[in-house]
């Protein structure tokens, strides 16, 4: 390397090491941004080539490195809007509220309320204008999940949407009762023609809270009971056929365990619904209520809402009620190293990252949500200092060595006079 050579090597040394402090910069800077992902550098050497075949003009060129597969620290949360991954995989996110915005994908799972449009709710009987609110993150993009199905279950695939979770989101619609399931023992004990009721609640076709009584009666078999739901309203039309429930001699149902609820309230409304009570006991003891199930759920305010370990998101409401609202799936690249980065700590899928796989917790053992927690970056302060002490030794011999070539050009000048 000739003694200009040297002036290449220590320049590109200065600019290498200064891109470096600019990436140390940015991983202090975001030590507590949440979901901010480290910036390392690596170094690579350049090599030329002079006229006699020796090495020369040699120099050092930097490159980024992302973190981006590591995990950052999780902190609790007294938020329920917070939540964060244990293990791998993104959030999905759309710029737009109805999906035709850029998909974007994102490990900081502190989420707020953000507004969304207007809609008529009815409240004390008045038709009211109220906002809708969606989960969005701190840029504004809207957090995508899956919504229950009408019989309450889930899809594991398909087109995700943005995610309500106003306080009027069950106002505007409720879901009549087509399915329930009873679990109670009753008393082998109990004499012939013995008689128990018990209170289930169902919602009518109107998605009103309705009361049933399950009368239980014992018949001459000692294993044999009839089944008859009531109402408190004589105007009301209620099944005219009892159903019947014969158990064997360990007290398990041998036959008669699904029946079939037909009501026509005073009102109008009806209520048409299968009674599964196939778990049901028939053992020596108490009338013991065990379990019961049903879909449907009213039209009631959402009093609060959290996540889960599933993702699954579950709404509270006046009514005492409690359902699984959406479900959140989240993505997976092949090298998320690759993404590409921008500004609000998002992400892009890119050639080099692959194409996302959306999956759920159920599919990936090795993933959980956390709720109540938020991820921080997984950037560390002991680590940046030490880089940034290297760098800057780094930077000043580069400095010299650049000083003492300008300080030998100079004698060399001088030489002439």
């Amino acid at each position: 390397m000739s003694i200009f050579g040297a002036f290449n090597a220590s320049t590109t040394g200065m600019r290498t090491q200064s891109r470096a402090f600019e990436n140390i910069g940015a991983n202090i800077a975001n030590v507590h941004s949440g979901g901010y992902k480290r910036i390392d550098t690596s170094f690579s050497t350049m090599i030329g080539q002079a006229w006699d075949k020796s090495h020369g003009y040699g120099g050092v060129r930097p490159t980024a490195v992302n973190r981006i597969d590591q995990g950052g620290l999780v902190l609790a949360s007294a938020s329920n809007s917070d939540v964060s991954i244990g293990g791998e995989g993104f959030f999905i996110l759309n710029t737009q509220l109805d999906g035709s915005g850029d998909t974007v994908y994102t490990r900081d799972g502190s989420f707020r309320m953000g507004k969304g449009p207007e809609t008529t709710v009815t409240l004390d009987g008045d038709n009211v204008t109220v906002d809708t609110g969606y989960l969005v993150d701190k840029n504004g993009y809207y957090l995508q999940g899956w919504a229950a199905n009408a019989d309450g279950s889930f899809p594991s695939s398909g087109t995700t949407s943005a995610i309500r979770i106003d306080q009027f989101l069950s106002m505007e619609t409720g879901q009549e009762t087509t399915s329930a399931q009873l679990v109670l023992n009753l008393d082998s004990n109990e004499k012939t023609t013995g008689t128990y009721r018990y209170p289930i609640d169902v919602y009518d076709s109107n998605a009103a809270r309705r009361t049933v009584h399950l009368q239980f009666t014992k018949n001459a078999g000692t294993g044999e009971w009839s089944v008859l739901p009531t109402t408190e309203d004589a105007g009301d039309t209620v099944n005219s056929t009892a159903g019947t429930l014969t158990f064997n001699g360990v007290g398990e149902v041998y036959s008669g365990g699904k029946y079939t609820v037909n009501i026509t309230w005073a009102d109008g409304a009806t209520s048409n619904f299968a009674l599964d009570m196939t778990e049901m006991t028939q053992l020596g003891g108490p009338y013991t209520p065990q379990d019961y199930t049903k879909n449907g759920y009213g039209k009631a305010e959402m009093d609060s809402y959290s996540f889960d370990a599933e993702g699954y998101i579950t709404g509270l409401f006046d009514d005492n009620n409690t359902r699984k609202l959406y479900r959140i799936p989240l993505a997976q690249f092949a090298i998320p190293n690759e993404l590409d980065s921008e500004n609000g700590l998002i992400f892009h899928q890119s050639v080099g990252s692959g194409e996302a796989r959306v999956f759920t917790v159920d599919d990936a053992h090795y993933t959980l949500f956390q709720p109540n927690t938020r991820e921080l970056s997984n950037v560390s302060l002991e680590s940046e200092f030490t880089q940034m002490m290297m760098t800057q030794t780094a930077y000043k011999a580069s400095a010299a060595v650049f000083k003492t070539v300008d300080e030998v050009l100079m004698t060399t000048r001088d030489l002439k006079t």
